[in-house]
C-alpha cells in the first residue's frame, strides 16, 4: 500500500521549494523604505561614514536618525539573515537564534548544526529526531532553534512535532490551531498539514494537532513511516520534536522510524543514569546515536 492509498490519504500535487534569496541592497535604500530615515539624510549619513571611517548604520544611529534595533533589521535584509524583533513578532522569546542570533546559546546552537552537517545529513540522511530523558529538558527549545537556524542555510526545513503527550511548537510558533499529525495518522486530514512560518524563509512546521487517547497506536501505524518517506521527497532538513523517555514509549517508537536521534539532556538537572537508559534503549531499538546536546539555557 502506498501513501497515497493508506487511510485514504491524498498526497498534494504542490511541492514546496526554498524561497530566492533576494539580491543585496544598499542598506542605506533598505533604511528609507522602511521609513527609519529620510531620503535627504542619506547624503549626510554617507558625508559622516566617510570623515569618520565607519560603516553607514553606525553613523546613522551616531547622528541620531535611526535607532540601532533599525540597523540589526537592515543588516538582517541585506544579507537575507532572519533577524527579528522581540517587540514586532507572536514568536516565543525562546527563538533566540531569531531574537539574539549573537548571542552565546545561539553561537552554541549554530556549533551543534555545523556537527549534525558534516556527521549526519552528509551523506543523503535527511531526518532527525531530537529526544530527552525527561520533560524541561529543552528538547523542544533546541529542536525549534536547529530548525530555524538549518531554513537560515536556504535548505528547505520541516519540523515535525511528534509529541503527542505535551506539544509545544505550536505556541513557540504560533501556528493557527488546525489539522496537524495526529490528524494525518488518525486518516483524518491530508498529509499537507504543514504550516509556513512566514518571519523565516524555508521553515515549515507539522503541529501535532488535538492530543488524541492513543497516541503509541497512531505512532506505531506503518502510516508513519510512509508519510516520514513523503516528506523527505519535498524537504531537504526535517526534525522530529518527540515526547520525552519518562511519558512512554511513543519516543523509541519515532525514533526507530526516523533512524537517528539527537539526545539533549539539562544540565544540573539531568540523571546520568537515565541518559545511559535512553541511550541503550535507543540502540537496542536500531536508532543511531549522532549526538548529545547539554543544554544550559
Amino acid at each position: 500500500m502506498d501513501l497515497a492509498t493508506a487511510r485514504n490519504i491524498e498526497i498534494p500535487k504542490k511541492t514546496v521549494s526554498a524561497e530566492p534569496r533576494p539580491p543585496r541592497v544598499a542598506i542605506g535604500k533598505l533604511l528609507v523604505e522602511a521609513g527609519c530615515i529620510r531620503k535627504e539624510d542619506v547624503e549626510r549619513i554617507d558625508s559622516v561614514r566617510r570623515e569618520k571611517c565607519i560603516r553607514f548604520g553606525e553613523a546613522a544611529v551616531l547622528m541620531g536618525l535611526a535607532k540601532e534595533e533599525d540597523v540589526l533589521r537592515a543588516l538582517s535584509r541585506q544579507f537575507a539573515f532572519d533577524w527579528v524583533s522581540p517587540t514586532e513578532s507572536r514568536l516565543s522569546k525562546e527563538l533566540s537564534v531569531l531574537f539574539d542570533p549573537f548571542c552565546r546559546e545561539a553561537e552554541a546552537l549554530r556549533t551543534i548544526r555545523g556537527q549534525l552537517l558534516l556527521r549526519w545529513f552528509d551523506s543523503g540522511r535527511k531526518q532527525l529526531a531530537v529526544c530527552s530523558p525527561h520533560r524541561r529538558s529543552g528538547c523542544s527549545h533546541v529542536s525549534a532553534n536547529l530548525a530555524v537556524l538549518f531554513a537560515q542555510l536556504g535548505m528547505r526545513t520541516l519540523l515535525i512535532d511528534a509529541n503527542f503527550r505535551q506539544p509545544r511548537l505550536d505556541e513557540l510558533f504560533a501556528l493557527a490551531h488546525r489539522s496537524g499529525l495526529a490528524d494525518v495518522l488518525a486518516g483524518r486530514a491530508k498529509v499537507d498539514v504543514f504550516q509556513r512560518v512566514s518571519q523565516v524563509a524555508n521553515l515549515w512546521v507539522v503541529p501535532a494537532g488535538p492530543i488524541p487517547p492513543n497516541p503509541q497506536e497512531l505512532l506505531a501505524r506503518q502510516l508513519f513511516f510512509k508519510v516520514l518517506q513523503y516528506y523527505q521527497r519535498h524537504f531537504d532538513i526535517i526534525l522530529i520534536d518527540t515526547p520525552s523517555y519518562d511519558m512512554g514509549a511513543d519516543l523509541e517508537l519515532v525514533a526507530s522510524r526516523v533512524g537517528g536521534a539527537l539526545v539533549v539532556a539539562r544540565n544540573s538537572h539531568t540523571k546520568l543514569k537515565v541518559v545511559k537508559s535512553l541511550q541503550s534503549d535507543l540502540v537496542r531499538s536500531g536508532v543511531t546515536l549522532c549526538g548529545g546536546v547539554l543544554n544550559e539555557y
